[in-house]
């Protein structure tokens, strides 16, 4: 059985993305399009993003 060839981004380019849309410099959508993920995964990142400075 293969194994989906899914890249690992690191923390902190996720924390880049995160802060672009949180800053309104990029929507979500924007941001995921440019970092070739899908809109849901940046909404991952951000809810995990703003769940840790809690």
């Amino acid at each position: 059985m293969a194994r989906s060839q899914r890249s690992k981004i690191p923390v902190e380019d996720k924390v880049r993305v995160v802060l672009s849309v949180l800053t309104g410099e990029v929507s979500a959508s924007e941001a995921a399009r440019r970092r070739g993920v899908s809109p849901m995964a940046v909404g991952k990142w951000k809810q995990t993003f703003l769940d840790a400075g809690t």
